[in-house]
C-alpha cells in the first residue's frame, strides 16, 4: 500500500487496544523503508495534516 499510494499519503497508527504500539512499531521497522520514509510516516505526514 505504501508503494502503491506513496509514502506521503501514509500515517502511522495502531488499532489500540487490539495491538500495542510496541508490537506495531516492531513490525513497522521490519518494512523495507528508508530512514526518510520512516520519518515521514511516523511524524512528518501527520504534521502536514494536523499542523
Amino acid at each position: 500500500m505504501i508503494r502503491k499510494y506513496g509514502v506521503d499519503r501514509v500515517l502511522f497508527g495502531t488499532d489500540y487496544p487490539m495491538w500495542s504500539h510496541e508490537q506495531e512499531l516492531d513490525f513497522f521497522f521490519t518494512l523495507d523503508l528508508t530512514d526518510e520514509e520512516r520519518r515521514a510516516i511516523l511524524s512528518e505526514n501527520a504534521k502536514k495534516v494536523y499542523g
